[in-house]
């Protein structure tokens, strides 16, 4: 059986700087990476902290490292047009397939796609 991977695209903040006016902008790359993206069971969402549990989430597997929130500028990805962050990030080393298996979450105070016709709600 093949498990279905999608390309995603990954934002990892890289420092930052302040302008000649002294507003401070971070850095930020972006690279792309394949991952199965899956929906979190209830044990997964026992995981988040309290505040994020409610967010839409989803268990990537994938066999890229990703930055979590023990990190101090966690990775971001974009799932179909939503920025998520990883929260958590467990390597499984099985000596057939070694992957890591990350748990994200949608970041807030993003709008939200509208999928019956384009265009996005809250925006």
């Amino acid at each position: 059986m093949v498990i279905p991977r999608k390309l995603l695209n990954v934002f990892s903040k890289t420092g930052g700087s302040y302008s000649a006016e002294g507003i401070y902008s971070e850095n930020e790359t972006q690279t792309t990476i394949y991952a199965s993206v899956q929906p979190t069971t209830p044990d997964d969402l026992q995981i988040l902290p309290e505040g994020r549990r409610q967010n839409k989430s989803y268990k990537l597997f994938t066999s890229s490292n990703l930055k979590d929130l023990q990190s101090q500028n966690p990775d971001q990805l974009e799932i179909d047009g939503e920025r998520f962050e990883v929260i958590k990030v467990e390597k499984w080393s099985n000596n057939i397939i070694n992957h890591y298996a990350a748990i994200v979450t949608r970041l807030e105070d993003q709008p939200i796609p509208d999928t019956n016709g384009g265009g996005y709600y809250g925006s």
